[in-house]
């Protein structure tokens, strides 16, 4: 893919799940759990395809080839997507153990 199509599509995907992020464990708005989770595991794939593209690209090419893809910038967006993802599906993991163990205690009562 081109340069400009990987930041479009990582730009969108950092963004959708920031937002979405915020929105469901802040304001508790629970209607697009699904979908976000889909777009967090997409964010993670994409994530590990800008960092194996571009880390092969920062080993070992050139210096012109480096500047040319933008290799820095793009693996630091793969990292990030990465991490976007893998925190929301963390977030998701840690609000479902709550509330087992929320109902858990409830029931017990």
């Amino acid at each position: 893919m081109s340069i400009l199509v990987d930041i479009i599509i990582a730009i969108c995907l950092i963004g959708y799940n920031s937002f979405e992020i915020v929105r469901i464990n802040v304001f508790k708005i629970d209607k697009n759990a699904l979908f976000t989770g889909l777009t967090s595991m997409i964010s993670i794939g994409f994530g590990l395809y800008l960092i194996i593209k571009n880390g092969l690209i920062l080993d070992y090419g050139t210096q012109p080839e480096i500047s040319i893809n933008w290799a820095g910038q793009m693996w630091f967006m793969g990292v990030v997507c990465l991490f976007i993802g893998l925190g929301f599906i963390l977030s998701s993991i840690m609000k479902y153990i709550i509330w087992k163990l929320k109902r858990n205690e409830h029931n017990k009562q």
